[in-house]
């Protein structure tokens, strides 16, 4: 069954001069199954023109798309191919989001898609020239730079070596320190580990089988649309190549040099990148921050997961949450959950109306100073309250200040801090960061402010410090959660 027609005006498309924009009634087969009729896809799609550039006797290929006064770069991962990247509807509505927010570069490193297939050295330095060539060839002195895993650590190499060209970086599911880098607990797991993983990949490569190691499956996509992208975007043995060099890298050198603003986006489950050495390398930069996404993938086939990739970039670039239409007020937000304890006892002893006088004084308090850091009273529970803000540093503040003044009226209360995606709904909000501030509350200690594994990597350089306070499942919370508190 065919899908509906959109109307050619449900999205804006993206051109550049001698470019073509195909609208939402171009018919593509990327959804079709077996013995089903191709689809229709959904967004308006650009393509073309696509131009090409020297690069140490290399041809590397290129297009750019969007308007604006930004410059952004997108940096692609182990394999892309710049016309089959808009067949793919996830792929193709991330770049249409990134394409919003202005003039975007897009290209195929050596090795891949439309560039030539001879990796030459391969190394992160030649790679790194391959960008510097496609920059000067597109006319972008400088750049907001957004590398998707395996391109996180040129992005980041970029910014360290040529700071005058770099805006920003972001990386997306990042691959900063491969299994085989130094430092791995156990390096001859990680060898076999890594063998057998290679030999999967080059085994399987071209059948479809292989983007499911790496991405998140839509089952309405064919097995044969992923082969056909996989023969496309590389050969096998420029992706083992490829491959290899992922499997040793290691970015924390030269991560202390790389001096302007850095965000890293990963999913807190991320199946081929732990979560936690990106967070660690977060700690390495002097202006970075996390943008931990509650979910277990690497890259996707679904476009609500890579609009929460999409999400935080544009939070990040522009400055301000994006609001897509037709959809909840989504955006990253530290969450804060305090509760009074042993308010049950304090109430029976001092009856109804005192209890109330002391909630009245409670409210007051926490609204005042909510308000002074820049926070947001979101509803008392009773015997506590809830509040977002847009920093986790201001949200802890805020809340030693709150349990300061209860402290004062021999009032004592436990609170939870995480960030995390949030769901607007009118003057409420939801979503797992709610749940897991929730969580986090419920564990702590009487007078204590634990927060979740997402806190301390984004207020790395502030004077706040933490103890650790164990590992936790959290009740309706993919994975284990290593909490702190507040010292």
């Amino acid at each position: 069954m065919s899908r509906p027609t959109p109307s050619s005006t449900d999205r804006p498309g993206f051109s550049s001069p001698g470019g073509e924009v195909h609208d939402s009634r171009h018919r593509l087969g990327w959804f079709a199954d077996a013995g089903t009729e191709p689809g229709w896809y959904p967004f308006r799609v650009f393509r073309g023109p696509f131009s090409y550039t020297d690069a140490s006797g290399l041809s590397i290929a290129y297009q750019v798309v969007g308007e604006g006064d930004r410059n952004l770069v997108w940096i692609p991962g182990l394999i892309s191919h710049l016309e089959i990247n808009w067949e793919l509807p996830a792929t193709a509505r991330f770049l249409e989001r990134v394409a919003s927010l202005g003039r975007t570069l897009i290209f195929d490193k050596r090795g891949s898609g439309l560039s030539d297939r001879d990796l030459g050295t391969g190394t992160l330095e030649a790679r790194m020239d391959d960008l510097v060539a496609v920059m000067d060839a597109a006319g972008f002195n400088s750049a907001h730079l957004i590398g998707i895993s395996e391109g996180a650590a040129l992005g980041l190499l970029m910014a360290a070596s040529n700071p005058d060209r770099v805006q920003s970086v972001t990386a997306v599911g990042s691959v900063l320190q491969g299994p085989l880098a130094p430092g791995h607990p156990n390096p001859d797991r990680a060898k076999v580990w890594a063998a057998d993983f290679v030999a999967r990949v080059l085994q399987g490569w071209g059948s479809g089988e292989v983007l499911p190691m790496f991405s998140r499956v839509d089952p309405s996509i064919s097995k044969e649309s992923r082969a056909r992208f996989e023969r496309n975007s590389a050969t096998p043995r420029a992706v083992g190549d490829a491959l290899a060099a992922d499997l040793e890298v290691d970015a924390r050198p030269i991560l202390s040099a790389v001096h302007c603003p850095a965000l890293i986006v990963h999913c807190l489950d991320d199946p081929i990148a732990e979560f936690k050495i990106a967070e660690r390398c977060v700690g390495l930069m002097p202006d970075a921050r996390v943008a931990a996404i509650d979910g277990a993938f690497h890259w996707s086939e679904y476009v609500a997961d890579l609009d929460l990739y999409a999400d935080a970039i544009e939070t990040f670039i522009t400055g301000a949450a994006p609001v897509r239409e037709g959809t909840m007020d989504r955006m990253l937000a530290t969450v804060v959950f305090t509760d009074l304890v042993q308010s049950t006892a304090t109430a029976a002893a001092l009856g109804d109306a005192a209890w109330r006088s002391v909630l009245d004084r409670h409210d007051r308090l926490a609204k005042e100073t909510i308000s002074q850091y820049r926070g947001e009273f979101i509803k008392s529970t009773g015997d506590g309250i809830l509040a977002v803000f847009d920093g986790p540093g201001r949200a802890i503040e805020a809340t030693e200040r709150i349990r300061e003044g209860l402290n004062a009226l021999d009032l004592q209360i436990r609170a939870g801090v995480h960030t995390g995606e949030i769901h607007r709904r009118g003057d409420d909000i939801s979503g797992l960061g709610v749940v897991v501030a929730s969580r986090v509350q419920a564990l702590a200690a009487d007078g204590e402010i634990w927060v979740s594994s997402t806190i301390p990597g984004l207020v790395v350089g502030s004077a706040l410090e933490f103890a650790d306070r164990g590992t936790y499942e959290l009740k309706g919370v993919p994975g284990e959660w290593a909490l702190s508190a507040v010292v």
